[in-house]
């Protein structure tokens, strides 16, 4: 059961994969046969959680889908959460935790510590972002273009494609809204939605059918898979907020896997404005290709 602060809720926190990639090192995140095998033994021992009554209609449409979450859905401006972020799997496994405030509008603020020391900071407002690693004693400042055009920044994950999922029917919804030509497939469990763009990339949401909750997210670039994301819990908190409190998130070509579990949250409360500020400490050295 996830504590609450007052209220309920989760955003983009895939950055912080990025953020950790650096931190920790991409070699030493990157998984081989044993740590895949891991991996595996892992998701096998985990169980889909829904705090939701079934929904009893069958052989939805497409606006049948989008009329059911609109209607449970609740508006998040802004949240604040703290969790658990475990890099790796199996022997490779390393745990932070972290403090994130975000605002759908373009704001991210994730604050990350090990063993109570300050591991890494990262700031997003609209496309700009600025990360600090305190172990490593560098920091990264640029636009999210040139995040992803720095692979040893990034190590293959996008993060543009990916702020969004852990609001995941709200972003659904909203992304709906502007596409002409969605696409609606089924299979025997799941409805599934997708979405593709006129660059060649493509989304695609397996939502249950049993009660309408994604459990897996791909981004996809033509046949290549960019990211998953898949989702292992829910919970609504104050009658409210229907969002995901463990998932995993995977990036197939840089063979990296992080997992989290959201341990407090609250939802649309004021964000403090000091946080929109974060100071680059003296004497550490800039990565990727502006070197601000």
């Amino acid at each position: 059961m996830v504590k609450r602060f007052h209220r309920f809720g989760m955003l983009k926190l895939v950055l912080l994969a990025l953020t950790l990639v650096s931190v920790v090192g991409c070699n030493q995140l990157r998984m081989g046969p044993m740590g895949r095998r891991a991996a595996a033994r892992e998701d096998a021992q985990r169980s889909f959680s829904s705090p939701i009554a079934p929904v009893e209609q069958r052989n939805m449409s497409l606006q049948d889908i989008v009329a059911t979450l609109n209607k449970r859905q609740s508006t998040v401006r802004s949240l604040r959460a703290n969790l658990d972020l475990t890099a790796g799997a199996g022997s490779t496994r390393q745990v932070f935790q972290g403090n994130l405030v975000v605002q759908p509008t373009g704001f991210l603020r994730v604050r990350g510590t090990r063993d109570q020391i300050s591991v890494f900071d990262i700031l997003v407002r609209d496309d700009k972002v600025r990360f600090v690693s305190f172990p490593d004693r560098i920091f990264f400042d640029g636009t999210m273009a040139e995040l992803r055009a720095n692979p040893e920044v990034m190590a293959g994950l996008y993060p543009e494609q990916l702020v969004e999922n852990f609001t995941v029917e709200q972003s659904l919804i909203r992304k709906l809204k502007g596409q002409t030509q969605p696409m609606l497939y089924s299979d025997r469990d799941h409805y599934i939605i997708r979405l593709d763009a006129a660059d060649g990339s493509s989304e695609r949401w397996h939502l249950r059918q049993s009660d309408l909750l994604v459990d897996r997210y791909e981004s996809m670039i033509g046949n290549r898979t960019i990211a998953v994301v898949r989702y292992w819990a829910y919970q609504v908190v104050d009658q409210k907020y229907l969002l995901p409190t463990q998932l995993v998130v995977e990036s197939p070509e840089a063979r990296t896997r992080f997992s989290v579990e959201v341990k407090e949250m609250s939802v649309n409360e004021p964000v403090n404005p000091v946080l929109n500020q974060l100071d680059v400490p003296p004497g550490f050295k800039p990565v990727g290709k502006r070197g601000l």
